[in-house]
C-alpha cells in the first residue's frame, strides 16, 4: 500500500511533468523551424524581385 502512496505521490507527476516538458520542447522547436522557413523564403522573394527588377523580360504570349 505504501508503495502505491509513492507511486501516485511521487512517480506521476514527475513523469506527467517532463511529458509537458517534452511536448513544449517539440512545440517550440517547431515553431523556430518554422520561422526559418519563412524567413529563408522571404530572402528568396527578395531575390527574385531584384533580379526581376535588373532584368525585365518580355513575355509574348502564342495564340
Amino acid at each position: 500500500m505504501n508503495y502505491f502512496k509513492f507511486l501516485i505521490t511521487e512517480k506521476i507527476p514527475y513523469r506527467l511533468f517532463v511529458i509537458v516538458l517534452l511536448l513544449l520542447n517539440m512545440l517550440f522547436n517547431n515553431t523556430n523551424n518554422v520561422s526559418i522557413n519563412v524567413n529563408e523564403e522571404i530572402k528568396k522573394h527578395k531575390e527574385i524581385k531584384e533580379e526581376m527588377l535588373k532584368e525585365p523580360k518580355i513575355l509574348i504570349e502564342e495564340n
